[in-house]
C-alpha cells in the first residue's frame, strides 16, 4: 500500500508542478493506482501518459502528463459495466474503456460495441485490416503508438465504419509520411517520433477537421505552406525537436492559420523570431534554439500572447522594445539564457500584464532603475545567479512593480558596501527578497565570503 501512496504524492507534485507550456515529464510508462477508499470500494486510477516531449538537455523519449488525459475509472471485474464481452488479456473499465497496452498483440483484436476508447499500445501491430474499428460506434480514441506500424500498414478500409473516431495516436512507429487513409473527421493527430520530413506532409490535405496535430521528434526542416492551407481550423502545432531553420519558415507559412493558440518550436535550429507568426497566438514556444537576439518590435503583432518561453537558448541580446506589443503576456521565461546586455528602461516596456519574469542563470552586468517600470501586475521577479554586483536603489520601486512580492537574488558577486545598504534593509524589513542565505558577498574583503543571512544592514558601509 505504501508504494501507492508513494506513487500518488509523486503524481501530485508532479501536476503541481507543470505550467502551460513547460509541464512535467516523467518516462512512458503505464501506472494504475489502486487506492482503497473509506467505504471499501475498490477503484482505480488509471494515467493515460501521451503527448511526448522532451525535457531540456537531451533528446531522449518521454511522456508529457497531460491534465486531460487523466481518466479515473471505477472497475467491476475484469469486463467493466456495459461491455457484454473485454478481449482476452485486455482490462475493461467504466465508461467504455479498454486497456490492451504492452499484451505482444500483432493485430487488432475483436471489441465490443460499447467501447470508446482503446488502448493498443506498446505491442506488435504491423498492419490494420479493413474495417478494424468498424460497428464502433461509439469509438472516439484509439492509441496505437509504440507498435511496428509503417506507411503500409493501412488500406483506404482500415479505418471504414469508425464514423466518430476523432483522436488517434501514432506516435514512436516507422512513417516516414503522414498516413493516407484515417477517418476524414480527425480532429486530433499526434504522429511524434516518427521519421516525418517536409514533402511527406501531403495528406494533411485529407484531414481538414485537425484542431490538435503533434509531429514533435520527427525530421522536418521547415514548416511549408501546406499545413497552413490544409488544416484551417489548427488550433495547437507541436514541431518541437525537428530541424527546423529560419530558411524553413516561408511567407505563408502561417497564413491561413487564424484559429492557431499553441505553436512550439521547442529545440529546433532557429536563429531569430519568425516575423510572421499567426496573431491568434496564445502560446509560444522557441526553447533550446540558437536565437541570440530578439529584435525590437520582434512580437509587436502578438497582442494575444499569454505565455513566452525562449528559456536554454543561445540568446545574448534584448533589444529596447524587445517585448513591445506583449500587452497581454503574463509568463516570460528567459531562464539560462546567454543575455550579456544590461535592462535597460525600455528592455521589457509593454509588458503591463506580466505576473512572472524568469531571466535567471543568465550573464546580465547590470540593471538601470526604471528597468521594470509599467509592470504593474509583476508578482514574481528572477534574477538569481547573474553576475550582478550591485544594483541601484529604486530600481525595485514599488512605484514601478506595485504587486511584486518574490524576487530571487542569489549570487555570489555582491559587493557589500553603502551602495547596496538599500536592498539588505529591504530584505530585513519584508518578505519580497527571497533566500538571503543564498545570496553572498565578494567585497569587501571583510565580508568576503560572507552571506546575507549572517550579516546586517549595518555591515553594508563604505
Amino acid at each position: 500500500m505504501q508504494q501507492y501512496i508513494n506513487i500518488v504524492r509523486f503524481i501530485h507534485a508532479s501536476l503541481l508542478s507543470c505550467s502551460i507550456m513547460d509541464s512535467t515529464y516523467i518516462p512512458y510508462v503505464g501506472i494504475i493506482l489502486l487506492c482503497i477508499l473509506s467505504a471499501g470500494v475498490k477503484t482505480e486510477k488509471k494515467l493515460q501518459l501521451s503527448n511526448t516531449k522532451l525535457s531540456a538537455g537531451g533528446n531522449f523519449d518521454a511522456i508529457e502528463l497531460r491534465h486531460d488525459d487523466v481518466m479515473m475509472m471505477s472497475q467491476d471485474s475484469n469486463r467493466g459495466i456495459g461491455f457484454d464481452f473485454c478481449p482476452p488479456k485486455c482490462q475493461c473499465y467504466n465508461g467504455g474503456l479498454i486497456n490492451c497496452s504492452r499484451l505482444a498483440l500483432t493485430s487488432v483484436p475483436k471489441l465490443p460495441q460499447s467501447v470508446v476508447s482503446i488502448d493498443l499500445s506498446l505491442n506488435d501491430i504491423q498492419h490494420l485490416s479493413d474495417g478494424s474499428f468498424k460497428d464502433l460506434p461509439l469509438l472516439t480514441t484509439v492509441d496505437l503508438s509504440g507498435n511496428k506500424l509503417n506507411d503500409t500498414s493501412f488500406t483506404n478500409k482500415s479505418f471504414a465504419g469508425s464514423l466518430n473516431l476523432q483522436t488517434l495516436y501514432l506516435g514512436y512507429n516507422n512513417f516516414h509520411f503522414v498516413p493516407r487513409y484515417l477517418p476524414k473527421q480527425i480532429v486530433e493527430l499526434a504522429l511524434y517520433n516518427n521519421k516525418i520530413a517536409n514533402m511527406s506532409l501531403a495528406p494533411l490535405t485529407n484531414y481538414p477537421s485537425i484542431k490538435y496535430l503533434r509531429l514533435d521528434n520527427n525530421i522536418i526542416t521547415g514548416v511549408p505552406d501546406l499545413i497552413s492551407q490544409s488544416t484551417p481550423n489548427l488550433t495547437q502545432l507541436d514541431l518541437s525537436f525537428n530541424q527546423i531553420t529560419d530558411a524553413g519558415i516561408k511567407v505563408n507559412s502561417f497564413k491561413g492559420l487564424t484559429k492557431l493558440q499553441t505553436l512550439s518550436f521547442r529545440f529546433n535550429q532557429m536563429t531569430k523570431v519568425p516575423s510572421n507568426l499567426p496573431t491568434s497566438l496564445l502560446h509560444f514556444d522557441m526553447v533550446g534554439n540558437p536565437i541570440q537576439v530578439i529584435q525590437p518590435y520582434a512580437f509587436q503583432h502578438q497582442n494575444k500572447l499569454e505565455t513566452l518561453e525562449i528559456w536554454q537558448s543561445g540568446l545574448k541580446t534584448l533589444s529596447d522594445n524587445s517585448f513591445y506589443g506583449l500587452g497581454n503576456l503574463t509568463i516570460l521565461d528567459l531562464m539560462e539564457c546567454h543575455v550579456e546586455t544590461k535592462l535597460t528602461n525600455k528592455t521589457l516596456a509593454g509588458l503591463s500584464s506580466v505576473q512572472t519574469v524568469d531571466i535567471s542563470l543568465s550573464k546580465i552586468p547590470s540593471i538601470e532603475v526604471g528597468a521594470f517600470k509599467g509592470l504593474t501586475a509583476l508578482q514574481q521577479l528572477w534574477l538569481n545567479d547573474n553576475p550582478l554586483k550591485t544594483l541601484p536603489e529604486g530600481v525595485f520601486s514599488h512605484a514601478f512593480i506595485p504587486s511584486i512580492s518574490i524576487i530571487y537574488l542569489w549570487g555570489d558577486q555582491w559587493v557589500c558596501d553603502c551602495h547596496l545598504k538599500w536592498l539588505k534593509v529591504m530584505q530585513e524589513s519584508g518578505d519580497v527578497i527571497q533566500d538571503p542565505g543564498l545570496m553572498k558577498c565578494k567585497e569587501p574583503m571583510k565580508l568576503n565570503g560572507k552571506l546575507w543571512s549572517d550579516i546586517s544592514a549595518d555591515d553594508f558601509t563604505c
